[in-house]
């Protein structure tokens, strides 16, 4: 009787009385030469180099090849772990930009905002290679206004004194718009007004915009100061925020489930279908925007992000402390949430106007910088100030790009 035939050694069982089977020994970057083996038997007959028939002139082996059976020599761990080691850096230089990633504010708002201005300047952002262009939200300019803008840094600013630019683009309108002249720059607004809209509108514009644009969107939310839009609109400005957390659990329903419904304290949705769902899975990134506690603790619970407002990195440094206190104690990594900051940016200028913007040589900018990825910052949305024409505010774009690389 014919004995059974033994079984491959890499498949072997290990059984009592009988030693394991040595580990095949490791290829280059760690694949193993079991499945390397099973690469070559799975070939199908005639792959790789043509041969020609046994015992005809052309049989012998090519000078310089070892002859079938010999020995093959392979490349030392020394060799094989510089290829790996310069295919990584060379992967690595495709993406990699030193410091934080960063993103502009085109100016949707003012005298400068108009279409060709607009379509210029983000086909301008995205041949330079910055990562994402952000416009702003208003719906209307109020008269005599007497709130105060939370984060309006002058010591002196007092109920009154502030006027609401009146020129002012749909942030989700001017992003579509914007979609159709770029192809891979990201797109965000900074930020997102949520109690000012009905919420299945919000909904259906975010999910066909992010479709519609190849997934690129970022919405970085916020609940609102200017309580006289919020009563010109009919909208409460008292529990804006609970508001704003119903609203948002009816857009996240919409885009996530089949058939969404919802039941809250302020409003209600039916079950209902809604289609097209965003691109981006489960949604695009929510950034909440704001720099109070109310803020960090919503980002803590839905966002991806936490989007600050013109913080220094020493006012920055605690509250990102704070933040990734609060993650962890949620069950949260911190390195889920992105912590981002919107700030002003004047390169070359010899002061900084308005108070606490970048400015200053290019050295001196990377330096700040450099202070708040030591915070915890790791993108910047940059507000281009200072510019009082198209080819300034293109030419304030190019000092960015040569400052921060």
């Amino acid at each position: 009787m014919r004995a059974p035939r033994a079984a491959p050694r890499g498949n072997r069982r290990r059984v009592a009385g009988h030693a394991a089977p040595r580990p095949d020994p490791p290829s280059p970057c760690g694949a193993p030469e079991r499945e390397r083996r099973r690469s070559r038997a799975a070939r199908p007959p005639g792959h790789g180099r043509p041969r020609s028939a046994p015992g005809s002139a052309g049989s012998a082996p090519p000078q310089g090849r070892a002859p079938r059976g010999a020995a093959r020599r392979r490349p030392g761990w020394a060799a094989t772990t510089a290829s790996c080691f310069l295919y990584f850096l060379l992967a690595r230089a495709a993406w990699y930009r030193p410091g934080v990633r960063y993103g502009v504010a085109l100016p949707n708002y003012g005298e400068l905002a108009d279409a060709e201005t607009l379509a210029h300047l983000a086909r301008r952002a995205e041949v330079l290679g910055i990562d994402s262009i952000w416009v702003s939200d208003h719906l209307l300019a109020p008269t005599g206004v007497r709130s105060i803008y939370p984060y309006d840094r002058r010591p002196d600013a007092k109920p009154g004194d502030m006027r609401v630019i009146e020129h002012f683009y749909e942030p989700l309108t001017t992003l579509a718009y914007l979609a159709g002249h770029t192809s891979r720059i990201r797109l965000g607004v900074s930020a997102y007004i949520v109690p000012y809209r009905n919420p299945v509108l919000t909904a259906k514009q975010v999910a066909t915009l992010d479709a519609l644009s190849g997934g690129r969107l970022v919405l970085a939310v916020g609940v609102g100061w200017l309580r006289e839009e919020f009563d010109a609109l009919g909208v409460p400005f008292g529990g804006r925020g609970r508001r704003t957390d119903e609203y948002l659990a009816i857009c996240r329903a919409l885009w996530t489930e089949d058939v969404a419904s919802y039941e809250g304290t302020i409003t209600r949705l039916p079950p209902v279908r809604s289609l097209p769902k965003p691109r981006q899975k489960p949604h695009p990134p929510i950034w909440v925007a704001g720099n109070s506690a109310a803020a960090r603790m919503r980002a803590v619970r839905i966002g991806q992000g936490w989007h600050a407002i013109d913080l220094s990195p020493e006012e920055l440094t605690p509250l990102v402390q704070d933040l990734r206190r609060s993650l962890r104690a949620a069950g949260r990594r911190p390195e889920e949430l992105t912590v981002s900051l919107r700030k002003g940016i004047l390169p070359l200028a010899r002061a900084p106007q308005p108070p606490h913007a970048l400015y200053g040589p290019p050295d001196g900018i990377r330096a700040d910088i450099a202070a708040y990825v030591a915070a915890g910052c790791d993108y910047l949305v940059l507000t281009l100030r200072q510019a009082r024409s198209a080819a300034a505010l293109e030419r304030t774009l190019e000092q960015v790009v040569e400052t921060l690389g």
